[in-house]
C-alpha cells in the first residue's frame, strides 16, 4: 500500500496537485526519503505515514513559507518552489518580530485597528510548527488590543461628554485640553465636530478682542456694539463686557431720547436698532418698545390707505405714547372729518388716507373694493354689516344678481339635468323681482337680498347681513361638527328672515370648482355642447359623469366698451367659458341646504359671482355715476383725467379666512386661481408669537393697536405678508402666461382678511 501510494504521488505533475502540496494538506513522500521519515529533533526514524515523531512528538512535515507545499521536516528546499525552507523560516520569523514590535507601536499610539490589520495574517501562521508560537502570541495581542480599545472608546465617552460640558460652561480652553487628551485615532465625527467647535469659538473670543481694542481706540461704537454682543453670547459671564454694553448702549438712548424730544421718531428708532436686543438693560427695552411703536405708527400715518376703526386707534396711540406732540390732535380731527363726510354722503368702504404713487412697483394701481356704483342701497337696509365689513358682501351680490338675471355669465352649477337654450334664454327674461344670495365661508355666512325694479331698472340693496359661526370651519373637530355649525347659521338665518319666492342662488367655494376658457369655432349649442365636452374630456383630470358642469359663449367682447378681445381670438371662433365641481362635493352642500330647509334655484361659483359682481358695478352705466364724495378734488380729477384709459382687465383679490381668491376680470373673459392662504395666516402668526389663544389672536388682528406693542405685532406678521405678496405674483405671473392675457389696469381687495389694518399699504409698496 506505501509502494501505491509513492507510485501515485510520483507519477502526478506538480500543477496537477496544487491542493494536495499546499499549506495543511497531508504529508507526501516527494522529495522523499523512500519510505521513511527522519525526527529534526530526537533523529528517530519514522515510516512516511506518520505526521509526527513517535519518540519526542514533533511535526514530521512542515509547510513551505513561500509556496505552502507540506515538505518533509529537515530537508533543505522545497520540492515546488525550490526555496531554502530553513532561510525562509528564519527570514519569516524575523519579519514576524518585526510585526510584533511595530503592532505594540501602534497600540502605544492607540492605534487599535491598524495593529489588528497588520498582526491578522500572521495570526493564521498556527499549523507552521517553527512559526506557530508567533502566531500564538499575534493571536493573544489581537484579544489584548480589543480589549484596549474597548476600555478606551468608553473612556473616550466620559472625557466628550466633559468637553461638552466645559463647551456648554463657556469654558473653551478647558473644552480643548479635555477633548485633545484622547487620541485622534479614537475621536469619531461627533468628537471631532465639538472639538472644532471649541477651537473655534476660541479663536474667535480672541479675535473679537483684538477687533473691540482696535473699535475703542477709533471710538466707533456703532461696529464696537455687535462685536459686544456676540462676546457676551460666548463669554455670559465676562464683567468688562458687560460693563461696555452698559456704557454704550446709554450713549445711544441718551441721543435717542433728543430725537424724541423732537419728535423724531424713525430717526430715533434708527438710532437704538445699533443695540442688539441681546444687550439691552430694562430701561433701554422699554425705550426701545416705546420708539419702535412711534416709528411705526409714523409710517402708518404716512402710508395707511383709508381711514379705518384700526388708523384711528392707532392715532390715539400716538396720543398716548406722545402727549406732547402737536400732529396728534391735528391728525385725529382730520380723520373725523373725513369719516363724517363719508358718512353723510352714504360711501359705505372707509374714507382714502394717504394717496398712493402711481405707479405702484406692481405696475397698476391697487385700492379696496369700493362702494357701490350701481347697487341702490334700500331704504329700510341697516347698514351696519356693510360698515362693519366693507368689501365682505361682493360674492353674495355677484350671486344674487344672477339670480335676478343681472350677471354676465349665468352658469348653474345644480345636479338637474343640462337646461336647454330655451330653457336659459326663458329664465334669462323671466326676471324674478327678488333674489337672495348666499355666500358661505370659512368663518361666516353672508347674506344679501336684491330687487329689481322693472319700471326704473334698477337694483336694489334690501338686505346685508351676516351670521358669525361659533367656530371657524378649518378649526372643527370633524365633518359632524362642521355640520352642525353650518346648520345653526343657516337656522339663525331662517328665524330671521323669510326667503318666500325669492330666488335664492348659493355660491361654492372657489376652490372646488375648475374654471376654464375655451377658444371653440362659432356655432350652434347642440354642436357647441359636443365640442366642449370634447375639450373637457382632454383637459380634465376627473371623468364628466362624476361632475357638475355648465358652459356659456361669452360673446364678442370686442364691442364692449374700454374691452380688448383675446390676444388669441380668430374670426369665426368663440369664447366659451367651462365651469365643473365633483358632483360628491355639490350634493353635500346641497343634502344640507334640503336638510335646515332652503331650496336651492341657482349653484354657482364664488369666483364667477365676483366676476358677475364686478362687471355689473363697472359698466357703461356705473362709469356715468357722480364723483365720489369722499375723494379729495386732486385724486377726483386725476380719476376724470383717466376716464378714456382702458378699464379693463380688473384684478379682484378676495381674501377669506383659510383662502383666498384671484379673479381677473373683462367683459372678454374671466380668469381665476384660488390662493392658499387667507386672514387665519395672520391669525396663526400672532397666536405662535405671543402665545395667545385664537379668539385673543383674532381680537388682536382686528384691532392692531390693542396689542401690547403695536411694532411687535407687525413684525410678527412682516413674513405673511410678504407671503401674500409672492403669492400674488405668483397668480400674475400665470395669468401673464395665457393667450387672453392683457395688463392689468387696476387691482381692487376684498373679503374679510383683506380688511387687515396695513395690508394694503403694504402691498402697495411690495414688488
Amino acid at each position: 500500500m506505501d509502494e501505491a501510494l509513492t507510485i501515485d504521488v510520483t507519477m502526478r505533475a506538480p500543477e496537477d496537485e496544487p491542493q494536495a502540496t499546499r499549506h495543511g494538506a497531508g504529508p507526501t513522500t516527494e522529495q522523499g526519503h523512500g519510505d521513511a521519515l527522519h525526527c529534526r529533533r530526537c533523529k528517530t526514524v519514522s515510516p512516511a505515514t506518520r505526521k509526527f515523531c513517535a519518540q519526542c512528538g514533533e511535526p514530521l512535515w512542515e509547510p513551505c513559507v513561500h509556496c505552502g507545499n507540506v515538505c518533509p521536516a529537515g530537508e533543505r528546499f522545497c520540492g515546488i518552489c525550490g526555496a531554502n525552507l530553513a532561510a525562509a523560516v528564519h527570514q519569516q520569523s524575523e519579519q514576524f518580530e518585526m510585526t510584533l514590535l511595530k503592532a505594540e507601536q501602534l497600540q502605544t499610539e492607540a492605534r487599535y485597528e491598524e495593529a489588528v490589520e497588520l498582526l491578522s495574517p500572521m495570526s493564521e501562521m498556527t499549523d507552521h510548527p517553527r512559526l506557530s508560537h508567533q502566531a500564538k502570541a499575534a493571536t493573544e495581542l489581537i484579544k489584548r488590543l480589543g480589549a484596549e480599545r474597548e476600555q478606551a472608546l468608553t473612556k473616550a465617552e466620559a472625557v466628550y461628554s466633559r468637553g461638552q460640558r466645559c463647551l456648554d460652561d463657556h469654558d473653551y480652553q478647558g473644552a480643548i485640553a479635555v477633548l485633545e487628551s484622547v487620541s485622534p485615532t479614537l475621536r469619531n465625527e461627533e468628537f471631532q465636530t465639538l472639538l472644532a467647535e471649541a477651537v473655534s469659538r476660541q479663536q474667535e473670543l480672541a479675535c473679537l478682542g483684538k477687533e473691540l481694542r482696535a473699535d475703542l481706540r477709533n471710538k466707533d461704537m456703532i461696529a464696537a456694539l455687535p462685536k459686544v454682543a456676540r462676546l457676551l453670547e460666548l463669554k455670559p459671564g465676562h464683567a468688562q463686557a458687560r460693563q461696555l454694553a452698559e456704557q454704550i448702549q446709554k450713549r445711544f438712548a441718551a441721543a435717542a431720547a433728543a430725537k424724541l424730544a423732537q419728535y423724531q421718531y424713525e430717526e430715533a428708532a434708527k438710532l437704538l436698532e445699533n443695540i442688539p436686543r441681546s444687550l439691552q438693560i430694562a430701561e433701554t427695552a422699554a425705550l426701545c418698545e416705546r420708539v419702535a411703536d412711534l416709528s411705526w405708527i409714523t409710517w402708518d400715518l404716512r402710508n395707511a390707505a383709508v381711514v379705518d376703526g384700526p388708523l384711528l386707534a392707532v392715532v390715539e396711540r400716538l396720543r398716548a405714547l406722545a402727549p406732547d406732540d402737536p400732529r396728534g390732535p391735528k391728525l385725529l380731527e382730520e380723520m373725523q372729518r373725513r369719516a363724517k363726510r363719508a358718512a353723510k354722503s352714504g360711501v359705505i368702504v372707509p374714507p382714502p388716507w394717504a394717496s398712493q404713487s402711481a405707479p405702484t412697483p406692481a405696475g397698476f394701481p391697487i385700492d379696496f373694493l369700493d362702494s357701490f356704483r350701481r347697487l341702490k342701497l334700500g331704504e329700510s337696509l341697516d347698514r351696519a354689516a356693510l360698515s362693519a365689513h366693507p368689501g365682505a358682501f361682493a360674492v353674495a351680490c355677484g350671486l344674487a344678481l344672477q339670480g335676478l338675471g343681472q350677471a354676465h355669465v349665468q352658469l348653474d352649477l345644480r345636479a338637474s339635468e343640462r337646461q336647454s337654450a330655451l330653457g336659459k334664454v326663458t329664465q334669462l327674461f323671466r326676471r324674478p323681482a327678488t333674489a337672495w344670495g348666499l355666500d358661505i365661508g370659512s368663518s361666516s355666512l353672508k347674506a344679501v337680498k336684491l330687487t329689481w325694479n322693472k319700471k326704473e331698472e334698477t337694483v336694489a340693496l334690501d338686505v346685508a347681513t351676516i351670521f358669525e359661526f361659533k367656530k371657524p370651519l378649518g378649526q372643527a373637530a370633524g365633518e359632524e361638527e362642521e355640520r352642525a355649525i353650518l346648520e345653526e347659521s343657516l337656522s339663525a338665518f331662517l328665524t330671521q328672515y323669510e326667503l318666500k319666492a325669492d330666488q335664492v342662488c348659493l355660491g361654492l367655494p372657489g376652490r372646488i370648482v375648475l374654471t376654464r376658457l375655451f377658444q371653440l369655432p362659432a356655432t350652434s349649442r347642440a354642436k357647441l355642447s359636443t365640442m366642449v365636452q370634447y375639450e373637457a374630456k382632454h383637459q380634465l383630470p376627473t371623468p364628466l359623469d362624476q361632475l357638475m358642469w355648465d358652459f356659456q359663449t361669452l360673446g364678442d367682447a370686442a364691442g364692449e366698451t374700454g374691452s380688448p378681445p383675446p390676444s388669441e381670438a380668430k374670426k369665426g371662433t368663440a369664447a366659451v367659458l367651462f365651469a365643473a365641481a365633483r358632483r360628491k362635493l355639490v350634493d353635500k352642500r346641497l343634502e344640507l341646504m334640503q336638510r335646515v330647509g332652503i331650496r336651492v334655484d341657482l349653484l354657482q361659483s364664488e369666483c364667477i359671482a365676483l366676476h358677475n359682481y364686478l362687471m355689473f358695478e363697472r359698466s357703461v352705466a356705473a362709469e356715468d355715476t357722480s364723483e365720489d364724495a369722499t375723494q379729495p378734488p386732486a385724486a377726483a380729477a386725476g380719476k376724470a383725467a383717466q376716464s378714456t384709459k382702458p378699464q379693463w382687465p380688473v384684478a379682484l383679490l378676495d381674501i377669506g379666512g383659510d383662502g383666498g381668491n384671484m379673479v381677473i376680470s373683462s367683459p372678454a373673459g374671466i380668469w381665476v386661481r384660488h390662493l392658499g392662504f387667507g386672514g387665519y395666516s395672520i391669525t396663526r402668526a400672532l397666536i405662535t408669537e405671543f402665545n395667545l389663544t385664537a379668539a385673543q389672536a383674532e381680537e388682536m388682528k382686528r384691532n392692531p393697536a390693542s396689542a401690547p406693542s403695536i411694532s411687535a405685532l407687525y413684525r410678527a406678521v412682516e413674513g405673511v405678508v410678504e407671503d401674500f405678496s409672492r403669492e400674488i405674483g405668483i397668480s400674475l405671473t400665470a395669468y401673464g402666461k395665457t393667450d387672453q392675457a392683457q395688463p392689468i389696469q387696476q387691482m381692487l381687495g376684498g373679503g374679510g382678511g383683506f380688511q387687515f389694518h396695513g395690508l394694503l399699504a403694504a402691498l402697495r409698496s411690495l414688488q
